[in-house]
Parts: structure tokens; sequence; C-alpha cells
């Protein structure tokens, strides 16, 4: 399994269990292939989030600054 990462637009705001979710953050999630991984942000957010990149990807091009709340990773959020 990779990791990806979802990332989500300022009007992108989503409840998961108690964790809040929205444009400060972004959600990482194992998956076998980057259209899985699209697929199970699709199952948890439904059509809104943003893009969907590979953990090594997005770290190599993105700075954490611009997400105050960090990676969120719903893999051990109970497997959500």
């Amino acid at each position: 399994m990779q990791k990806y990462i979802i990332t989500f637009g300022q009007a992108h705001t989503h409840r998961v269990g108690n964790i809040t979710i929205d444009c400060d953050c972004v959600v990482e999630l194992s998956a076998e292939t980057e259209e899985r991984a699209r697929d199970r942000a699709r199952k948890l957010f439904g059509l809104a989030f943003c893009t969907s990149y590979t953990k090594e990807r997005f770290l190599a091009i993105w700075d954490l600054k611009h997400y105050p709340r960090g990676i969120i990773n719903l893999d051990d959020k109970g497997g959500l």
C-alpha cells in the first residue's frame, strides 16, 4: 500500500468522526493506487475535496507551513 495525500479547498469542511477536516490540513490515507485513494476520498468527503498526490510528491512540492494543522492520518484513526 502506498500513502496518498488529499487536499481541500477553502469551502471544503468535513467532520470524520470527531475530526474536523478543512483547508488548514491535509489527509493521509493508504491505497493500492491513486485511483483507489480518490475513491476512498469520495466515500468520505463526496466531491468536496481538491486533489490527491502521492505523499512523496506532495512533500516534494508543498511546504507544510501552508497547512497549519498538518497531516491527519486517517489510517491511524480506526481505519476511517
